[in-house]
């Protein structure tokens, strides 16, 4: 202590300002540049201190408090070197030295170490390169993020513009998260009336009791993907047919997030295939039934043959003639039937040709007046500009009577029949939903009445032969069979509209005739004479409708040959000459019945031709029309029809 204190002693020194002889110009030299570098050294460690304050995130900042530590001591030493120009305390100016060194000191040491951090900081240029990759990434990042963007918003566009399907997702728990503008118009729902609601009020409420929102939920996520066709329920609580497709939606990590709901309304598509199924079973049973009818007609035609034979071999016999004329009613109301069944079989010989069906009807307004009445008032509308129909004009009055007589039926306390003709074009718009259906021109004839209407369940079996919903007695289900089959034969289409209480219409498009020659109605053939001893050729193979056709022709005068196949008669051509070739259609043999025609053609030029048979799916009747130079008769016939077609073939 002693030692400080006389080491701070000032007892024998001499100021500063003496060794400067205590010159003016010296003093203020000396003052002024120390006070300057004071000041200065002073203001630099303010700025540190400002610096390292507003820079916390500096890792070393401690450095900066140890430099401005270090030059504020070099600045004090400048203040007491201004001092002792008049104080001679250099005791205390050597403390403040020894302070600045230590300062100095350690800040040079922590220079040294932490040399190789400050070395390791990057440069400019690296700092630069680092802006510019960073400036890179972040554009592409930005471009990646647009890119995103405008893909997501193309998707959702996409999803938007699809208004065929309901498309919408749902969370794990089957809340809806979206809606798009199909779910929209197929559901019939808003988006903001869906969205936070359970996919569950699209199913019917027996799906719902049973639990299948959840199974398919579940079935989803054990198999991958649910698929159904099941009935969906619309807004307004109507129900469709609907295809739903749920798929699961999962994280890479194969967390479940959601699920996709596709739906599709495919009950335009479930009604085709309905109205298909049904085609298809009346195409059955009309191949059924033409080949029964047909076997049928064969009989009938024996039948037919003993009768007339026998009629004419009853003498003064009033019992048995008629027991005989009972008989023959009998079997000409079982042909009635037989010819119906071959109707709805489109199996029937139909001679279609140019039709004024306007005319047709005001010529068939007297019996439908008898057969309908006074109960019930008729009444017919006939639009401007008709076209004539190509048809078979005594097969469509038929048809008009059958359609009548249900009418008639269906209104047992009397109303009113309406047929109302004109002309109508089916688009591929209409045939679209009606496979059955030829776009084309149509002359359209709609026959309606007021009676008790239709079902949907006895609509859809309208057609079917045997079907009625008349009382037994009442009717042979076989009306509506017959106007099919006819329809359908004539290349036309038949639809039915009907309402319980309402009535029924049912609308016939029968094609448009290319030519505009008007027709008359054909007279009735009156009776023809018995023949001239002319030779006929019989060809058919069942041999009892060959007996009886052989004994009918026997005794209307002519020579009657007969044979068992068209090979057998083509031999019999080659021996000898006939006048008339009644043959059958479908045979067997090596040749056709129509390569029978021909060869008699050539080998006698002037031979007459007649077909029989019980229906005509064969190569002389194509698509149910007779070829232009075919004749022909339909079992079963009886002996005077027979003689009627002979004579007029004969005398042609």
């Amino acid at each position: 202590m002693e030692m400080l204190r006389h080491a701070l002693s000032t007892a024998d020194l001499a100021p500063h300002g003496f060794c400067l002889l205590w010159r003016p110009d010296l003093l203020l030299l000396h003052i002024g540049s120390d006070s300057i570098i004071a000041l200065s050294y002073y203001a630099i460690p303010v700025a540190l201190t400002y610096f390292v304050w507003k820079r916390q995130d500096i890792v070393f900042g401690w450095i900066f408090w140890m430099f401005a530590a270090f030059i504020l001591a070099c600045g004090t030493t400048h203040w007491v070197e201004i001092w002792t120009l008049w104080h001679p305390d250099y005791g205390m100016q050597g403390m403040v030295k020894l302070v600045t060194a230590a300062f100095s000191a350690s800040t040079a040491l922590a220079l040294v170490v932490l040399m190789p951090r400050a070395l390791a900081l990057p440069s400019p240029s690296q700092y630069r390169q680092v802006r510019t990759a960073l400036t890179s990434e972040v554009q592409q990042r930005h471009e990646v993020t647009r890119a995103l963007q405008e893909t997501e918003q193309r998707y959702q566009l996409l999803i938007e513009s699809i208004a065929d399907y309901a498309i919408f997702s749902l969370d794990s728990n089957g809340v809806i998260r979206d809606w798009n503008k199909g779910a929209e118009r197929i559901k019939r729902y808003r988006a903001q009336e869906v969205i936070g609601r359970h996919f569950s009020i699209f199913y019917t409420a027996s799906d719902r009791d049973r639990g299948e929102p959840l199974k398919a939920l579940e079935r989803a996520l054990s198999e991958g993907r649910f698929e159904t066709e099941a009935l969906r329920v619309r807004k307004d609580g109507s129900q469709f047919w609907a295809n739903a497709v749920i798929d699961p939606i999962r994280e890479e990590t194969g967390k479940l997030i959601g699920f996709a709901h596709i739906t599709r309304d495919v009950s335009e598509r479930r009604e085709l295939e309905e109205k298909l199924r049904q085609a298809q079973k009346l195409e059955a049973i009309g191949k059924l039934t033409g080949g029964v009818a047909h076997d049928f007609n064969n009989h009938l035609t024996v039948i037919y043959a003993g009768l007339d034979r026998a009629k004419t071999m009853v003498v003064n016999n009033l019992a048995l003639s008629q027991a005989l004329e009972s008989a023959m009613k009998g079997a000409e109301s079982a042909a009635s039937v037989t010819t119906r069944l071959l109707a709805f079989a489109r199996r029937q010989p139909l001679a279609p040709k140019p039709t004024d069906i306007g005319a047709l009807l005001a010529q068939t307004s007297g019996l439908l007046d008898r057969v309908l009445g006074e109960q019930i008032r008729i009444e017919t509308v006939r639009a401007a500009g008709l076209w004539l129909a190509y048809c078979d004009a005594g097969q469509l009055e038929n048809a008009v009577l059958n359609l009548a007589v249900n009418a008639r039926d269906a209104m047992p306390n009397g109303g009113k029949l309406t047929l109302e003709v004109g002309n109508a074009d089916l688009d591929d718009d209409y045939a679209a939903i009606n496979p059955d259906v030829t776009p084309g021109s149509y002359v359209m004839l709609a026959v309606s009445d007021t009676g008790h209407g239709m079902s949907p369940e006895v609509m859809a079996r309208a057609f079917e032969p045997f079907f009625t919903t008349k009382r037994e007695g009442l009717g042979t289900g076989l009306g509506l069979s017959q106007v099919f089959g006819f329809t359908k034969q004539s290349g036309g289409h038949i639809k039915i509209y009907s309402e319980v209480g309402q009535g029924t219409t049912v609308k016939l498009y029968l094609p448009k005739a290319a030519s505009d020659n008007r027709r008359t109605l054909e007279n009735p053939i009156e009776d023809a004479p018995r023949g001239a001893g002319e030779t006929v050729l019989i060809v058919e193979d069942d041999a009892d409708v060959r007996t009886a056709a052989v004994s009918m022709l026997s005794g209307l005068g002519y020579v009657a040959i007969e044979s068992h196949s068209p090979d057998d008669a083509l031999r019999i051509l080659r021996e000898r000459s006939v006048d008339l070739v009644f043959t059958d259609v479908v045979m067997p043999g090596s040749i056709t019945t129509r390569h029978l025609a021909d060869h008699a053609r050539e080998l006698y030029p002037g031979v007459k031709i007649l077909f029989t048979s019980g229906y005509t799916e064969n190569a002389v009747i194509h698509n149910g029309q007779l070829d232009g130079n075919v004749e022909l008769i339909s079992k079963p016939y009886r002996r005077e029809q027979l003689a009627r077609r002979l004579r007029k073939l004969l005398t042609s």
